[in-house]
């Protein structure tokens, strides 16, 4: 007897039980329990962006073999290429408050969250008794 599984596509792991009967069908011979990893799906959580707009390429560490996802909103596309997605925001020309779209994996419970700045890099800016500059950095 021989017995056959294919390697597990998801980002949960698996687990099957197979049981063996003797040929009358009722007699238990043997319980076997099959514990299957799930594949890796790491990408970065979220995103800042300043609100000039522009581009920014974020690493996918995954086994899996191909992924799809979709944007939120219409002013956050993207572009797929291996396990790289880059994200392209247009300029925003809002001033009341930073604005957000999300990422989705279709089928993957992970997902990518843009914020995006009423500010530019460069900005000074005052929110009531406080003047402030925003600056490039790294999350």
């Amino acid at each position: 007897m021989s017995i056959m599984f294919e390697a597990n596509p998801a980002t949960k792991n698996r687990c099957a039980t197979i049981k063996i009967y003797a040929s009358d069908g009722k007699t238990l011979i043997h319980t076997f329990t099959v514990n299957q990893k799930a594949q890796t799906f790491d990408v970065k959580e979220k995103v800042y962006l300043d609100k000039t707009g522009g581009a920014q390429t974020v690493t996918i560490s995954t086994g899996l073999p191909s992924w799809e996802a979709s944007s939120s909103a219409s002013w956050l596309t993207f572009s797929k290429n291996g396990n790289q997605i880059t994200l392209r925001a247009e300029e925003y020309s809002g001033s009341s408050a930073d604005r957000t779209a999300t990422i989705t994996f279709k089928d993957l419970d992970r997902k990518i969250t843009v914020i995006q700045s009423k500010y530019a890099v460069g900005d000074t800016y005052q929110e009531g008794s406080k003047v402030s500059a925003v600056m490039l950095c790294s999350e």
